[in-house]
């Protein structure tokens, strides 16, 4: 007794410490992801505020009125400045989003075993793992759906991200941030997603439509072959308590 009390305490202790690690574990993916998104939010930003700076001086240049006053010639020399200071940041900033994107994991999107797009950070409560998975599970569902039309599938932008959907449900969506990682505007990542998807799906359609149909056919001949033993078997037993039956009358 004595002993079953010991293994079931050491047991205990054992799925404790796992989940402990699991949780410990999950805590810190998700703080390296929201370290990465706050970095990519600065960026992003910096990226903003210096195209609000640009539009400034520029409104400023066209509301005045005398075309070659000294207040105009030294607004353009600063928009000039700011263009030439602005090739140089964006440069310092393609340097550290690309050491960015290559010390951060990456979660791959593979439906089918090619790889159609990377997913590097979170979205919302999602984990950038959990957002591979789930678009991974969206495209195999659609995939198996007969009736899908690939070529329904479009874009919805909006502020937030531009989202690839079917009816009503979103397989996909490219936020800023997405985008600053891949150097793109997120209208023009997410149609480089939406090809992908559609090609792969039609292709793996095209590829297993044979097999599919076989398999559909041997399902077919099962049912059949099933419901004629059923049917034997109904009427060997429908047989055999007939005999029975005519046995006791005649005892």
């Amino acid at each position: 007794m004595k002993r079953l009390y010991i293994c079931f305490l050491t047991t205990l202790l054992c799925f404790s410490a796992v989940i402990q690690l699991s949780a410990q574990e999950t805590d810190s993916v998700n703080n390296k992801e929201l370290g990465l998104s706050s970095l990519l939010n600065g960026i992003r930003q910096q990226q903003i505020n210096d195209s609000l700076e640009r539009v400034k001086l520029q409104n400023e240049i066209t509301n005045l009125k005398t075309q070659n006053s000294a207040k105009k010639e030294n607004l353009k020399q600063q928009l000039n400045n700011f263009d030439e200071e602005n090739i140089i940041r964006n440069q310092q900033l393609k340097i550290k989003v690309d050491s960015i994107k290559k010390n951060t994991k990456r979660y791959p999107v593979a439906p089918f075993n090619d790889t159609l797009f990377y997913i590097y950070n979170k979205l919302g409560s999602s984990l950038a793992k959990d957002r591979a998975d789930n678009v991974v599970s969206r495209i195999q569902n659609l995939y198996e759906d007969d009736f899908v039309k690939v070529d329904s599938f479009k874009i919805e932008n909006n502020e937030i991200s531009s989202d690839i959907v079917y009816k009503d449900l979103i397989i996909t969506s490219v936020t800023e941030l997405d985008a600053l990682l891949e150097g793109k505007n997120k209208e023009e990542i997410a149609k480089q997603y939406l090809k992908s998807i559609q090609e792969t799906i039609t292709r793996e359609k095209e590829e297993n439509s044979i097999s599919k149909l076989l398999i559909r056919i041997g399902l077919i001949v099962l049912i059949f072959i099933v419901f004629y033993l059923l049917i034997l078997l109904i009427n060997k037993i429908k047989n055999y308590s007939v005999q029975r039956i005519m046995t006791s009358v005649a005892s």
